[in-house]
Formats: structure tokens, C-alpha cells, sequence
């Protein structure tokens, strides 16, 4: 039973960042291996089909870059690995998405974001980033509180504050939302 109690107190105190982490992390290395592997296109190796290739005439390709082919069935080619883009997309949009579920914040760059949205959806899409902010303001408060009754019991002792004055403390947060002033302004009118 304490271990669920010491779990939900880990869980509590982790950053909305640190669950994202390894998400990022994954986003970052998907990106790096498809960067490698289209580096690794210009190292592939040239197959010559049907074509017997002396070291003379091996020489001349790399100085001219040209290759005469003589007969039908000859053919040259380089071989590559497929990469399919198409998975690769997929999985770093999963990831991208679950980055954001799991560290509880906004996609701004959502196309259903912008445009032209009113001001209750608006509100409606930053509901989430507003109920985070309020569980921030709450644990900020507690925590500037918990200093503040510190910082007057040491003032305290030197007589330059009473003990219980830290109650006095009032904390303000002030959030920078978009409003919809049009539509506030034809309302009214």
C-alpha cells in the first residue's frame, strides 16, 4: 500500500516535461536515422550488370562519370535501401502527438488552431493549458508561502516582522490569453 502512496507522490512531483522525454528523445533519433540514411544513398554501391568492368575502365568512370553500354541486357544501377516515408511520417506524427498529450500542452501549429476560430473555441482549445496553469498557481503559491513563513520567522527573531505576517503575503499571476475583441465589441453593441 505505501508503495502506490510513494508511486503517486513520484508522479506528482515529475515535471509535464520529464514525461516526454523519452518521446523526444525518439522523435530525435527517428530524424537522425533517416538523415544517415539519406547520407548513406551517396555511398551505395554501383552494380554493373552484364557489363565485365576492367580496372581501366573502372578508372575512367570515376574521372568521367560516363558508362558506355554496349548490349540490351546490360543495365547499371546502385543499391539502396527503400525508405519508406511514408512509415517514417506516421511514427514521427505519433510521436509528436503523444509529446504533447503527455506533457499536457497545445499543438499551436494544429491547423484547426488558427484561422479564423471565435473567441469560445479558442477558449475551449486552451481549457487544458488553462487547468495545468491553475495546478502550477496553486504549487507556486504553496511554495512561496512555505517561504515567505520562513523568511518572516527569521525576521521575526530579529524584530523586524511578526512571525504571522507572511499571511499578509498576497501572490497574483496574470495570464497573457488571446482575446477575441471584435467579437467582445459587436456583443456588446
Amino acid at each position: 500500500m505505501a508503495e502506490k502512496h510513494i508511486q503517486a507522490y513520484k508522479d506528482y512531483v515529475k515535471g509535464d516535461a520529464e514525461k516526454g522525454l523519452s518521446l523526444i528523445d525518439a522523435y530525435d533519433r527517428t530524424l537522425s536515422d533517416v538523415s544517415n540514411e539519406i547520407e548513406q544513398c551517396g555511398l551505395a554501391y554501383l552494380i554493373l550488370k552484364g557489363l565485365g568492368a576492367d580496372e581501366d575502365t573502372l578508372q575512367q568512370l570515376k574521372k568521367t562519370g560516363i558508362l558506355e553500354l554496349y548490349d540490351e541486357k546490360d543495365d547499371v544501377s546502385y543499391l539502396t535501401k527503400d525508405i519508406n516515408d511514408a512509415i517514417i511520417e506516421n511514427h514521427l506524427n505519433r510521436l509528436e502527438e503523444n509529446i504533447l498529450r503527455f506533457a499536457k500542452s497545445i499543438n499551436f501549429s494544429d491547423e484547426s488552431f488558427g484561422g479564423n476560430i471565435t473567441g469560445v473555441a479558442m477558449k475551449f482549445k486552451l481549457i487544458a493549458l488553462e487547468n495545468k496553469c491553475i495546478t502550477i498557481e496553486r504549487k507556486m503559491t504553496a511554495a512561496l508561502r512555505y517561504q515567505y513563513k520562513l523568511i518572516f520567522s527569521a525576521w521575526a527573531t530579529k524584530n523586524k516582522a511578526k512571525a504571522e505576517d507572511y499571511l499578509k503575503v498576497w501572490f497574483g499571476f496574470k495570464r497573457n490569453l488571446p482575446a477575441n475583441v471584435l467579437e467582445e465589441a459587436q456583443t456588446t453593441s
